[in-house]
């Protein structure tokens, strides 16, 4: 659902209003030429105002406390290697 890189690069939102879950492909929206705030125009007025439209998992809300918890980036200085094999 976060899928960044060669599976493509994603941002994923829930609305609190209808509870869905809206993937924007942010690989097509650069190619496109149209700005995400264009994008979610339709999706911020149906979910009634952007403080309704949580980005995830950037902005998660706690389920028995409900407070909204915000993720941060971290930036690396130096690229690390990894072996990996699907299965």
């Amino acid at each position: 659902m976060f899928e960044s890189g060669a599976g493509g690069e994603f941002s994923t939102y829930i609305g609190d209003t209808t509870n869905t879950i809206y993937r924007l492909n942010l690989t097509n929206a650069r190619y496109s030429d149209v700005s995400t705030d264009t994008l979610l125009a339709p999706v911020i007025s149906l979910e009634n105002g952007q403080d309704n439209l949580r980005e995830i998992p950037n902005k998660v809300i706690c389920k028995a406390c409900s407070s909204i918890f915000e993720a941060t980036n971290i930036e690396f200085e130096q690229e690390v290697t990894v072996d990996a094999v699907i299965l």
